[in-house]
């Protein structure tokens, strides 16, 4: 059975309003990869979200990519890479405008650990290895027990597993639909906004929200961003890979109501800034001025709309820069 959060999209499984109920794992998730001459000489690697990830599975979609990994944000573990420098590597870093601001210069370079071959070591510490590992899996696998069972969102997960099918679905709608109707009332953890049918989540639209469109950003801050990513750039060019591009998925209330409140322009002002050395793939422009919807009206992501503008630009990014590396 599917799980009404993802058949009718994150945000109206947060909020059940049946005026937001939409299909969305109907829709046709059609990525275009149109016009691609180049060979497919380039490995990317990419730090990504949900964002990326819930589209590609393949390296197929990307211009002249030959292999690609991933290593989403979030996970426990960094993805480990060992370059081969007489090779193209790009590195791509994704991630969504509400996380662009509070994402440290650690967390940056912290997602990737660089190894080297490892020499061959003798029978005995061979095994000893082996007893270690075993040992020490056990402890993790302990650990993981403990918490899970000490986890906060313990109930939470348990109200999801025991609750979220569709049976209880047009109870939870029933229950919405009157506490939104009559007393215009909602879960705090998403925002409407007048005239606008769309679920947001609410920390992108509450200014006083680090995670929002609408918080002041002054120029001070801007220039610390800008020298965060400068030193992330020059410490994986130092570490071998060719290039360093990053892009940033605009908030949806950024595309859908820029105008709600005076928005910060967090990507362009970054983007445009004469000191910033990484290249950047921005969409936002491309996002607002499009002739179809982009985003989902019930989720806190882009449709395959949306990702198919910025697929576009960044594939011309990859052609231009393959046969550069040739």
């Amino acid at each position: 059975m599917k799980s009404s959060r993802y058949c009718y999209g994150d945000l109206y499984g947060i909020s059940f309003i049946p005026g937001f109920k939409k299909e969305i794992w109907k829709e046709d998730v059609l990525i275009k990869n149109d016009g691609c001459k180049s060979a497919r000489s380039i490995n990317l690697y990419s730090l990504c979200d949900s964002y990326l990830y819930s589209f590609v599975h393949t390296d197929s979609v990307f211009c002249g990519v030959r292999s690609y990994r991933y290593s989403k944000w979030g996970t426990s573990e960094p993805m480990e890479v060992n370059l081969d420098t007489s090779q193209v590597n790009v590195l791509l870093i994704e991630l969504v405008e509400r996380y662009f601001r509070i994402t440290t210069q650690s967390n940056y370079i912290d997602r990737i650990k660089f190894i080297k071959p490892t020499a061959q070591v003798s029978k005995t510490k061979g095994v000893l290895a082996v007893m270690a590992a075993g040992l020490s899996l056990s402890l993790e696998e302990m650990m993981q027990i403990f918490r899970f069972i000490y986890n906060p969102m313990f109930n939470q997960n348990l109200e999801f597993n025991l609750f979220d099918y569709p049976v209880f679905t047009c109870f939870k709608e029933s229950k919405a639909w009157i506490n939104y109707k009559l007393f215009n009332r909602y879960p705090q953890e998403i925002s409407i906004l007048d005239d606008c049918h769309f679920l947001f989540l609410r920390e992108t639209v509450d200014s006083t929200s680090d995670q929002s469109s609408f918080m002041y950003l002054s120029d001070e801050e801007v220039n610390d961003l800008v020298m965060r990513l400068n030193a992330v750039y020059r410490h994986y060019k130092a570490n071998g890979f060719s290039e360093v591009v990053l892009t940033v998925m605009p908030n949806p209330v950024s595309v859908v109501s820029p105008d709600y409140k005076k928005y910060n322009d967090i990507i362009r002002r970054v983007q445009n800034h004469p000191g910033l050395i990484m290249p950047m793939i921005n969409v936002y422009d491309k996002l607002r001025s499009a002739n179809c919807q982009v985003y989902y009206n019930s989720d806190s992501h882009w449709n395959s709309n949306g990702f198919n503008l910025w697929l576009n630009d960044f594939n011309n990014y990859l052609g231009k820069f393959g046969k550069a590396g040739k």
